[in-house]
């Protein structure tokens, strides 16, 4: 073992002070006993010797599991959810920004997102860490596509405009979907026509 020395202060309280190079060579894993004990300016040594053990703890977390997320997300503070350490607190990132924290309780975490994420493209990640204050390598990111919720404008022409609610004798009339966001699964199925048959989308 090794001796440290340190004074009393007015107040009763004692500071001793343990030098980084002494506590990095302990041994990973193992425990080690702190015994302080007291002696006034004529030599005479407290009775009482007062010890605590602790156990050097450097080994870091396995990373957290981010619960897979469904896209786009239209929420603008989502909620991530995911499995983790018991006691150990998960930090959520989006892109670089630090979106909220959680400490794992029976295996798993939830974060509700404390940033409003504007509209696009982002990649989520989590990283855990321990009660001694190991940090876990990050998560395996996915990414989501935030955005507010999708309208769609519908224009039919025939030999000229026609109104929603609106009549004409054509008998073949084009019809125009717009998107307020891009989109690269808009399908036919995705249209219901009545009186009439949708030939094709382009």
């Amino acid at each position: 073992g090794k001796d440290y020395t340190g004074s009393v202060l007015s107040n009763g309280s004692c500071v001793v002070t343990i030098l980084g190079v002494d506590l990095q060579a302990l041994t990973n894993g193992a425990s080690y006993t702190v015994t302080a004990d007291a002696s006034d300016d004529a030599g005479n040594v407290a009775t009482t010797v007062t010890s605590s053990s602790f156990t050097v703890d450097r080994t870091a977390s396995n990373a957290p599991i981010i619960n897979a997320i469904s896209t786009p997300i239209i929420d603008p503070t989502p909620t991530i959810t995911g499995t983790g350490v018991n006691g150990n607190t998960i930090i959520l990132y989006a892109d670089a920004a630090n979106i909220g924290s959680d400490v794992v309780s029976s295996g798993v975490w939830s974060i509700t997102s404390s940033s409003t994420l504007t509209e696009g493209t982002y990649v989520i990640k989590a990283t855990s860490t321990d009660p001694a204050g190991n940090v876990s390598v990050d998560s395996t990111t996915q990414s989501i596509v935030a955005g507010a919720t999708p309208t769609m404008t519908i224009t039919a022409a025939g030999a000229g405009a026609i109104s929603s609610g609106g009549a004409t004798d054509d008998t073949s009339i084009t019809v125009s979907f717009t998107s307020s966001q891009p989109t690269s699964n808009f399908v036919k199925s995705d249209v219901t026509i009545s009186g009439g048959t949708l030939t094709d989308l382009t």
